[in-house]
């Protein structure tokens, strides 16, 4: 309302208000489908209402968990970086001790959805209290990198104040599509989603670990950036750059371990096999540490899932849990190499005995040749994947029958 205006004390008809103040239209499902210039506001149109907003220093909003999936399916390409603050439109009272994140699993989410930028902060308010939903922050007050979610956040809420709590870096308005930019709040760089692979292309795995706080940070910048296609894409880029990484570092010493293998070892030397255990000890300590030292980076991008249709988080779960089975059991059959096919050997078949066989390769490679021919027995092929995968006594008694 302008200065001039007074406040009506009439009530309010609306079933639905919607809270898209940088939208064309301020009240009820209107908003999201015709565009038109209201006319109660001291703005004369679209483009005057979003400059207001960009010059704001500090934008709290304030919604409940009653918007449908319209507002989400309906809204246009803006997004407000701001302070959401969720406040469940049923009276909740908590217990002492109790569980809060169950609930806010649950709590429906579709107005932070419609109208959150990538580098909101989003928090749940319930009996007095806040609690961490997810986002950025004021590292000076509140550090969310590796804040666990449904954190109490209450105390630095009402020491800092609300008004204070956003990162003072970013953009007030994001229009999706044009300005996909992330922010790295410990480097202090912007980024590029994409520039994301460059960067890990340029540095070493322990710089790589220095950033395990700006990737913590950036996770759901991206998710509130990119559809599920796009996320998976980079997702899939990201870890693939990790792993050639650590594949790189393990190299020598898998090389060298392979080289004395099939061309030195011989199961009767004592000595040679004290070696032989000894090089598969370093290769395995080597393998561990850097995995180790990627893990966190690794799993924080391998589970990203897009955010652009949440409407609860319970939802967003559900689909992670069959995307990660989807993924275990066609994308990394797909890109399965053969060092990787002998880790997992070596990790689960360590029971049952792991047999490496130094044979000659011109009989086994014409058996296989014959693969391509289209009247090739199905037996054959039978054979050899049943060879491949016996146990150890199993293999010999097999290998004496044929």
């Amino acid at each position: 309302m302008s200065p001039s205006q007074e406040l009506s004390k009439e009530n309010d008809t609306s079933s639905v208000v919607l809270p898209c103040v940088f939208g064309c239209r301020l009240e009820g499902p209107i908003l999201l489908a015709t565009g038109n210039v209201p006319s109660n506001v001291p703005f004369s149109d679209e483009y005057a209402l979003r400059t207001y907003y960009e010059h704001l220093a500090s934008v709290v909003v304030v919604v409940d968990d009653r918007m449908t999936d319209n507002a989400r399916n309906l809204a246009g390409p803006y997004r407000m970086n701001a302070l959401f603050i969720i406040q469940p439109s049923s009276e909740i009272v908590l217990k002492d001790g109790q569980d809060v994140r169950p609930l806010l699993n649950s709590l429906n989410v579709n107005a932070v959805t419609s109208l959150a930028g990538p580098q909101s902060l989003v928090l749940v308010h319930i009996s007095a209290k806040y609690y961490f939903y997810r986002g950025i922050a004021n590292r000076k007050h509140l550090n969310t990198a590796n804040l666990p979610f449904g954190s109490d956040v209450t105390n630095v809420i009402n020491s800092c104040g609300i008004e204070s709590m956003l990162d003072p870096r970013v953009k007030r308005l994001v229009k999706l599509g044009q300005e996909n930019t992330v922010l790295l709040p410990v480097s202090g760089r912007v980024v590029q989603p994409q520039d994301l692979i460059k960067i890990f292309e340029q540095l070493s795995i322990g710089e790589i670990q220095d950033l395990k706080d700006d990737v913590s940070a950036a996770v759901p910048q991206l998710q509130a950036l990119l559809d599920q296609l796009e996320i998976a894409k980079l997702s899939q880029d990201l870890t693939t750059v990790l792993s050639t990484k650590v594949n790189d570092v393990t190299a020598t010493k898998r090389n060298a371990y392979i080289e004395f293998l099939t061309k030195e070892y011989k199961v009767t030397d004592s000595s040679l096999t004290k070696k032989k255990a000894s090089m598969l000890g370093e290769l395995r300590k080597t393998t561990l540490e850097v995995q180790k030292q990627l893990e966190s980076v690794i799993s924080a991008l391998a589970n990203m899932m897009s955010s652009q249709t949440t409407s609860k988080r319970t939802h967003d779960l559900k689909r992670l849990l069959r995307q990660t089975a989807i993924k275990t059991n066609v994308t990394a059959s797909k890109t399965m190499t053969f060092d990787t096919v002998a880790a997992y050997l070596e990790t689960y078949a360590a029971d049952m005995g792991v047999m490496l066989l130094n044979i000659e390769t011109s009989g086994y490679r014409q058996l296989l040749g014959n693969l391509k021919n289209p009247t090739m027995d199905a037996r054959y092929v039978y054979h050899i994947q049943y060879l491949l995968y016996l146990p150890r006594h199993s293999i010999l008694s097999t290998l004496f029958r044929v």
